[in-house]
């Protein structure tokens, strides 16, 4: 090789021109090769050649940073996200809890039917109210149980309802009452039975105490009163 030099033209776009002349002893010049060495960005520092996009070093690391941000959530949107359901979670449970309790509530109600059917004959018959479950012909109080109710009793008439078993704590050893409404010295006419302190109907009497200790609302809409102002 007998001579090799770098090109202005080849600097100027930021790369090295080579020109390299080969001979072989006393014979002339035969020929020669020309390598251009020049980085690619410097050429085209906006474009690719095969899909004519955006190419080069600060395209590639803007498109890295682009990607990176849109493949998921930052830092800060999660923690938006979550406190956005942990809000909406404390407003939906205790709703869903009312609503449990109530249902609840409201089936153990069923049990007093057990002791309802005797309250009324007593009434019919003698026109006064039971004292007891066996005057009013009822199983004992602590054998009228389910899931829900631990005992039953009948207490002048009204019947109160212990919860317990598998009750929800909230209720565990609660009780509600319910208590019969009559008009006076007609045993003929047949029994009205209000829960709680559910208010007596014209004409009518009530019998027996209300001993309910359940919150008003853990109670099912027919053992409120309603005429109550807030």
């Amino acid at each position: 090789m007998r001579s090799s030099w770098a090109s202005p033209l080849a600097s100027s776009a930021g790369g090295v021109l080579v020109a390299c002349n080969f001979g072989a002893g006393g014979f002339p010049d035969f020929g020669g090769v020309w390598v251009m060495v020049v980085p690619y960005s410097k050429v085209y520092p906006h474009s690719d050649p095969v899909a004519g996009r955006p190419f080069g070093p600060d395209w590639y690391h803007s498109a890295m940073r682009t990607r990176s941000k849109s493949a998921g959530f930052t830092w800060i949107e999660l923690t938006i996200v979550i406190a956005v359901i942990g809000i909406l979670a404390m407003m939906t449970i205790p709703g869903l809890q009312e609503n449990m309790l109530k249902r609840q509530v409201k089936e153990a109600m069923a049990m007093a039917d057990v002791a309802k059917g005797g309250v009324s004959k007593s009434w019919a018959l003698t026109g006064k109210m039971p004292a007891n479950n066996k005057e009013a012909g009822a199983p004992p109080k602590e054998k009228i149980i389910s899931a829900l109710v631990k005992e039953v009793a009948v207490d002048q008439g009204a019947i109160v309802i212990t919860f317990g078993n598998n009750a929800s704590k909230v209720l565990d050893n609660r009780k509600i009452t319910i208590r019969p409404a009559v008009v006076k010295d007609e045993p003929a006419v047949p029994v009205a039975w209000l829960c709680n302190d559910v208010p007596v109907p014209n004409g009518m009497e009530i019998r027996g105490t209300n001993q309910t200790d359940i919150e008003n609302k853990y109670l099912p809409l027919e053992c409120r009163d309603t005429t109550k102002k807030k």
